[in-house]
């Protein structure tokens, strides 16, 4: 397993630093016999487990394994989500869905590595529960985005084109994993839409994202240049809400996002731009888009 941990995170590009630290705290798990027997079984019990409820379960037993072994459940949970990898690269092959779009896939495990050492500083993933649709391949992710088949919940019409209540649409999740360039994300679009245009026959692919990438004040105040903005003009923007926890500026200035805004970061345009504006008293929130891609 050692080595396959190596070999995994290189090529999903974990940083070299990443890579050494969880090594050497799978190796201290490996020198406690009772404790690594129990992670294994919690491998080998993945094909087995089709429910939040028993995926929760398996982190508690994680966390215990974690307390008992004194690495941080972070790592600990890291460490067991490369392990899964094994068996989900098996269903991956089971169902001829190219590796291209399996290494895409387990790449957000290096969104969640990043954003967890910005965030508390340890090498790890603070949202294991977030990858049970990555691991049981309800989400995937197409170059650039992340998609998941879901009921529509609503009515909605283009004008053109109409969903109705129960429809199917693809669910489109943006993983943290650098810049969100207009053409990355056309390319990925196309890519869905052929991966999944079984599921849609003759019908257009219908893409709705709820995001606070979508929140339609950006326009307000980001640069003109902004990717996010780019972003937002594939999609009909039809609704939208105030976040008033703010809770969504950590995806801004990660360890930094419950400062006042005097005192927020400006290391980035972004940056700049949310904390000029949270400074007037303005709020922040999200937005739900929906588009129809016809190739």
């Amino acid at each position: 397993m050692h080595n396959y941990i190596e070999t995994f995170c290189n090529d999903i590009l974990f940083p070299k630093e990443a890579i050494e630290d969880l090594l050497h705290k799978y190796n201290e798990l490996s020198a406690k016999d009772d404790l690594l027997k129990k992670f294994n079984e919690l491998v080998e019990y993945y094909p087995n487990f089709n429910s939040k409820e028993e995926y929760d379960s398996i982190f508690a037993k994680l966390d215990e394994i974690a307390k008992l072994s004194g690495i941080h459940n972070y790592s600990v949970h890291m460490l067991y989500l490369i392990a899964l990898s094994i068996h989900t690269k098996e269903i991956y092959d089971e169902r001829n869905i190219p590796l291209d779009v399996y290494l895409a896939s387990m790449t957000d495990l290096r969104a969640k590595l990043m954003e967890c050492n910005e965030l508390h500083g340890v090498w790890g993933t603070a949202v294991a529960w977030w990858e049970i649709d990555l691991f049981n391949l309800n989400l995937i992710a197409l170059g650039r985005l992340q998609y998941e088949l879901i009921p529509f919940s609503g009515e909605y019409t283009d004008g053109k084109h109409h969903l109705r209540q129960g429809d199917m649409v693809l669910n489109v999740h943006i993983p943290s994993l650098g810049p969100l360039l207009y053409d990355d994300c056309k390319e990925s679009f196309k890519k869905a839409a052929l991966h999944f245009q079984d599921d849609f026959k003759d019908k257009p692919v219908a893409f709705v994202c709820h995001s606070w990438l979508l929140y339609p004040e950006h326009n307000e105040f980001l640069p003109p240049n902004s990717n996010i903005l780019k972003f937002m003009s594939f999609f009909d923007i039809i609704s939208s809400e105030i976040s008033e926890d703010k809770s969504d500026l950590w995806r801004v200035f990660y360890k930094d996002w419950e400062k006042d805004p005097v005192d927020l970061p400006r290391n980035t345009s972004i940056q700049r731009a949310y904390a000029d504006w949270l400074m007037k008293g303005n709020k922040i929130g999200m937005g739900f888009g929906v588009f129809f891609y016809e190739g």
